[in-house]
Parts: structure tokens; sequence; C-alpha cells
């Protein structure tokens, strides 16, 4: 993994409406997260993301909800923040979800070298260049977020499509 994001190091991509992205989120300390965001590098009118965190299952997958955050518009650019409080517990994987309602809104992206491999590689080493595989997708109809995670997703690739990257804040 990468050493400390800025926001110069982070990318920008292009949503898919509909899209449901979840990407992993490893507390070092226990602590009480009291911001959720995204940033939002070019809106579309009208549009709207969707925020908000789930539990691991215990296999390196989503399960339930543990805070449904709302919905943010992406209708202009800057950061999408919204307050929330969540106990999170040191060395817990969790999933960090945002759910776009339109094509084309522009978000901060992961990097390459800045995402943990948790899922593993999209090929075999030796075989071109292989990919992290960052976190799971699944379209849905843009709404409240479901309880527990769908099952069915499938892992994103970094570096091969939209890789939302949402922050939090914790205290």
């Amino acid at each position: 993994m990468g050493g400390a994001m800025t926001w110069s190091t982070l990318g920008t991509d292009v949503s898919i409406a509909n899209d449901r992205h979840v990407h992993p989120f490893i507390p070092a300390k226990a602590m009480t997260l009291d911001r959720i965001g995204v940033q939002v590098t070019a809106a579309i009118a009208g549009s709207n993301l969707r925020l908000g965190i789930y539990a691991d299952g215990g296999n390196l997958y989503p399960s339930s909800l543990i805070v449904d955050a709302g919905s943010v518009s992406a209708a202009t650019t800057g950061p999408k923040l919204v307050t929330i409080s969540v106990a999170v517990t040191a060395g817990t994987l969790y999933w960090l979800c945002c759910h776009a309602s339109a094509n084309a809104i522009q978000r901060r992206t992961l990097q390459q070298g800045d995402a943990m491999p948790l899922l593993g590689f999209n090929q075999p080493v030796g075989v071109g260049t292989p990919l992290v595989a960052a976190g799971w997708f699944h379209n849905t109809a843009f709404g409240a977020l479901p309880d527990p995670f769908p099952a069915g997703a499938s892992p994103y690739v970094l570096g091969s499509g939209v890789n939302p990257c949402v922050f939090v804040r914790g205290t």
C-alpha cells in the first residue's frame, strides 16, 4: 500500500448510474467517525451520491449496514460532507460505500499505488501489469442503502473503471 494520500495523488473518474461501490477501511485505532464524504470534481445537474458504511461479513465481503448517511448533491463541485456518529474498532474491516444516481459525475478516486490489495490482483504475476482488485460494485436502483449489502457484487479493479474514494474523519 502506498504512503499518505493527498488530493493531488488521487485521481478522478466518472460515475456509472446506479453503481454502488464499496472499498475497505481498517482503522488503526478505536475512534468515533464524525464525517463521511466525497469530493465531486465535475458536477451533473440534478445528480446525487449516497454514502454509507457496511460491516464485513467475515469473508472480505460487506454484510450489515452500519450507517446510511443519506444523499449529497453532486450538482456542484467540491467536498461533500455528512455528519455521522459511528464508533469503529481498531483493526476491524469496514466497507465505505458510494452509490451514484447518474452517469458522468466526476469524483476523486483511488490510485493503484494507494489502494489496499485486499481482494488480490486481476491477473497472475508475470502476465502483463496486474491491477489491484480494491473493492466491490453492484448495480441497483439509486435509493436507500440496502441492509444487508446485496449478494452477487463484482470486484472492481483500479485502472479499469470507476473507483470512487469515500473519506471519513474520526476523533
